[in-house]
């Protein structure tokens, strides 16, 4: 059995996903991985959907912004995913076109992928200087170094959520599990002795809820992101 494997950092976006193709009864449900925000597990999660007969990746979900121009809800399709170390894999020309067709106003260019979150606007901005990136996320080096390895075309469809000039709240970082599962009162037990992040965790949250829908909105137009390249 063929089809499209989606890989995804947290539930909630493989929930935009599910709540889509629902809706496309004629179309097979495609197969999914939650990584949990971790580059490690997107690898062996995709790995996994090509054992399970995905001959087509997809990384999709929410990312960080690099270039000072993308604001939360911009949808990135990424021509080239690179990771820290060095490696650098291209992404299916003519998947890219066929999912720039149907999803409007998109920006396409390199994303690199960190198996940390880049959290400051010092290092979102070195990111961008060192990589020339223009978005950031922990997932889609994973999936495109297990996609190489299987020799089939990947697609990296990212909205951005926090943008480049904006820091991440350290207690955000607790939020989401190994499961890509949000856990609230982590969130809160580490504000109770950082209450000054309130106000950055309030942005973030409007940011993100902002990036989902837009998620939610490139997920309906499912058709086009399975829509498989010519081979």
């Amino acid at each position: 059995m063929t089809g499209t494997g989606f890989v995804t950092g947290f539930l909630a976006e493989q929930r935009c996903l599910e709540a889509a193709f629902k809706q496309h009864t004629s179309t097979p449900m495609p197969r999914y991985y939650c990584a949990g925000a971790s580059l490690e597990r997107a690898y062996t999660g995709a790995q996994r959907l090509v054992e399970d007969g995905a001959d087509a990746l997809v990384s999709f979900g929410i990312a960080g912004g690099l270039d000072a121009t993308l604001t939360p809800g911009t949808t990135v399709i990424a021509t080239t995913v690179i990771d820290t170390e060095g490696s650098r894999w291209e992404t299916s020309t003519s998947w890219q076109a066929a999912a720039a067709a149907v999803i409007p106003n998109t920006t396409t260019g390199t994303l690199v992928s960190t198996a940390t979150a880049a959290t400051t606007p010092d290092e979102k901005a070195r990111l961008n200087r060192d990589h020339q990136a223009l978005a950031v996320d922990m997932e889609s080096a994973g999936v495109a170094r297990a996609a190489a390895e299987a020799k089939c075309p990947f697609l990296v469809v990212r909205v951005i959520a926090d943008p480049a000039g904006r820091s991440l709240p350290s207690s955000a970082l607790h939020g989401i599990d190994a499961e890509g599962r949000q856990r609230p009162l982590r969130v809160v037990s580490k504000l109770i002795v950082r209450p000054w992040e309130l106000s950055g965790l309030i942005r973030l949250s409007n940011d993100s809820r902002t990036a989902l829908k837009q998620l939610g909105r490139v997920a309906a137009l499912g058709h086009g992101l399975l829509r498989r390249p010519p081979l």
